[in-house]
């Protein structure tokens, strides 16, 4: 009347588990939300990225196509920004573990 044997049952086949860091970013991938994210996390991070008085004196941060778009409000910064500007896109592309700007741009 009933089958004794529940070993042979249908499984599902599951891929195995990965953590949840490699899930979400596949996912934010998937949905070409990953440089939205890193847009943020940029913000959030700026300050750890370049230090202290100078996240103090940036009016706006953003990243579209590779490159980092800086609002500075003083002349000085903005010229001290431009000679390291190599050292900046070193350090953004540090702290995202990737290469994710080629390029700052001042405003």
């Amino acid at each position: 009347m009933y089958d004794k044997d529940y070993n042979k049952l249908p499984t599902r086949k599951t891929p195995d588990p990965k953590p949840i860091g490699e899930a979400l970013k596949a996912f934010l991938d998937a949905q070409k939300w990953s440089v939205k994210y890193e847009s943020n996390r940029l913000k959030v991070d700026w300050a750890k990225i370049v230090g202290d008085f100078v996240a103090q004196q940036t009016e706006k941060v953003e990243i579209r196509n590779k490159k980092i778009f800086i609002r500075v409000s003083q002349p000085t910064l903005r010229y001290e920004l431009l000679m390291q500007k190599t050292s900046i896109i070193y350090r953004v592309n540090s702290h995202f573990g990737k290469r994710i700007i080629e390029e700052v741009v001042l405003l």
